[in-house]
């Protein structure tokens, strides 16, 4: 077991700061990489990574504090880094991505946003892909949007919206909702349902075209 930590600090500046940065070049080639891995293991499973913010233990509006992943901002300068978050490929099954904020006891939990920053000049938006996974003898990924939940009967789950960005200045944007091409012979093309649900005592939801 290695342990680095900073002694603790009674002062309102905070505690000390634990820095790991990898050397500065004056030539062409790249700065020094910052490399972090768990232990391997011969038989079982390997050593985990774990990055945490700092414990809040005080009250009222106290919190931990935040993480940042981010590659270097230069907006001044040349273009910065991606940042790259995957599991790494397997024989057997691969590793889960889950992206989630915790629960709340008593308000609402964090939210998680998804956002495509803005381009400069004449620049066109980038884009936000969300693609499912191939299968190579089987049926390709699924991708499911579905609303939150709810355990009071008097309340309704969460909505979901598909819309273009509206806009005051030029014209707002398209949206197609469409199935794939079956290209190759004696294949057809996918179906396309607009359904509400079903309900057991009430009034089923509308379609407004």
């Amino acid at each position: 077991l290695v342990v680095m930590n900073t002694g603790m600090s009674t002062q309102a500046n905070g505690g000390g700061a634990v820095v790991l940065k990898g050397g500065e070049t004056s030539s062409s080639g790249p700065g020094g990489s910052v490399d972090i891995a768990g232990g391997e293991s011969t038989s079982g499973k390997g050593g985990d990574i774990t990055i945490k913010s700092g414990e809040a233990a005080g009250s009222g509006d106290a919190k931990s504090g935040k993480v940042i992943l981010a590659s270097f901002n230069e907006a001044s300068k040349a273009g910065s880094g991606a940042v790259e978050v995957y599991s790494g490929d397997s024989k057997t099954a691969g590793g889960a991505l889950t992206l989630s904020t915790g629960d709340s006891s008593e308000n609402q939990a964090g939210k998680i946003a998804i956002e495509v920053g803005k381009s400069g000049g004449s620049s066109k938006g980038a884009e936000l892909r969300l693609v499912g996974g191939e299968g190579d003898t089987a049926d390709g990924g699924d991708i499911t949007v579905e609303s939150g939940a709810t355990g009071d009967a008097s309340k309704s789950t969460g909505k979901v919206s598909v819309g273009s960005q509206s806009s005051s200045k030029g014209s707002s944007g398209a949206v197609d909702i469409a199935t794939g091409n079956a290209d190759a012979n004696g294949k057809v093309s996918g179906t396309l349902t607009l359904s509400t649900g079903a309900a057991s005592t009430g009034q089923a939801g509308d379609i407004l075209l």
